[in-house]
């Protein structure tokens, strides 16, 4: 008795989900609190498959049914198996074949508007099929099978999001499926499990200890699988920063180069002195080694690597001048630097380099 009423109760919980999906394609209901506005967001075809699947599971459940009962179950089950089937076939073949917008139009959607996730095309279609060999077969092997497949891809799901590690990121096809849709599925699989074809089955020990194990390695898989796709985001994100970081440094290591140019050709052009160029020589190759760092680091960002050619340019500019800038002073040719001085022109690339550095 308490099983039939745990079954019933999920066919209504899961009819009260596909209405409230199926109202927020109609109205407004995203201002609503968030857990209405996420039901209201599920996709029209998905709250369409869950609403049929709920009531051929009553029809299931119950122990005698009319001819009409019977009718409707079977229309709700092909119903759900037509949808689906036909979806996948669209990813498939890239053929629309208009089953994603029979009643509304998702023009909002970036992408295969109205269309459900293939992920959870696959998981009505398994509730398709164990509908039918519910009420089409005295033996349920198939049934017991797909269960508890259809129930793990369900919780996998869930679980990504529960969990807050975002390990379906790696699996676009399985990421987009949304938490109501895997929740939904699973409450079905809870249902179906507690319904009337299914009750009368007995486990022997033998099969109740396989499917325990069964169950404490799938578990123990998923958390596993968490937490290697979690790991590897986090060494993908340390690899990252340290490559930010590499590139921040050389660019840095550029302009500290930069400056040690106009600091040395600077005092040597005020002073005379020959060992005031001892930093402008350094630095003149320093420069060009740090630019050459930085490049080979950003290979795969073309921006970035218009800057670097602007700053490398930018680069034998100011080494040009201020060679020329030492040369004058050598030949003592003072009227000529002191013009070439006035001119900005050094402040000017300097500017520049800092500019595109920092960008």
């Amino acid at each position: 008795m308490i099983r039939n009423y745990i079954t019933n109760l999920i066919v209504v919980v899961i009819i009260t989900v596909g209405i409230i999906a199926i109202v927020g394609w109609f109205s407004d209901l995203g201002k609503m609190r968030p857990l209405v506005s996420s039901i209201a967001s599920t996709k029209f075809n998905t709250a369409l498959c869950l609403i049929f699947s709920a009531v051929a599971l009553f029809v299931s459940n119950r122990q005698k049914n009319p001819r009409y009962l019977s009718k409707l179950s079977t229309i709700c089950t092909y119903s759900v198996i037509v949808i689906a089937s036909l979806t996948i076939l669209e990813y498939i073949t890239g053929v629309k074949l208009g089953i994603d917008q029979i009643i509304v139009n998702d023009l909002g959607a970036a992408s295969n508007p109205g269309r459900i996730e293939i992920v959870a095309c696959l998981m009505f279609l398994m509730v398709g099929i164990i509908l039918i060999k519910l009420e089409r077969s005295t033996s349920h092997l198939l049934v017991q099978i797909l269960l508890p497949l259809l129930f793990f891809v369900a919780l996998f799901i869930t679980f990504n999001y529960i969990s807050g590690l975002s390990y379906l990121e790696s699996m676009p096809f399985a990421v987009n499926t949304a938490l109501t849709t895997s929740l939904s599925i699973m409450a079905l699989c809870i249902g179906i499990f507690y319904s009337r074809p299914l009750r009368d089955i007995t486990f022997s020990f033998e099969k109740k200890m396989a499917a325990y194990f069964a169950v404490t390695i799938l578990l123990l898989g998923i958390v596993f699988f968490s937490f290697s796709a979690n790991n590897q985001k986090l060494i993908a994100s340390t690899k990252l920063i340290d490559h930010t970081k590499d590139v921040l440094f050389r660019s840095t290591q550029v302009l500290n180069a930069a400056q040690d140019i106009e600091t040395g050709t600077r005092g040597f052009v005020i002073t005379g002195h020959e060992d005031f160029l001892e930093p402008y020589k350094k630095s003149s190759i320093k420069i060009f080694e740090n630019i050459t760092e930085v490049k080979k680091l950003t290979e795969g960002n073309p921006d970035q690597q218009r800057r670097i050619d602007t700053l490398l340019s930018l680069a034998n500019q100011n080494i040009e001048l201020r060679k020329k800038l030492i040369e004058f002073k050598r030949g003592g040719y003072t009227e000529p630097l002191f013009a070439t001085m006035l001119l900005g022109a050094e402040k000017k690339l300097m500017d520049s380099l800092r500019q595109t550095v920092s960008d």
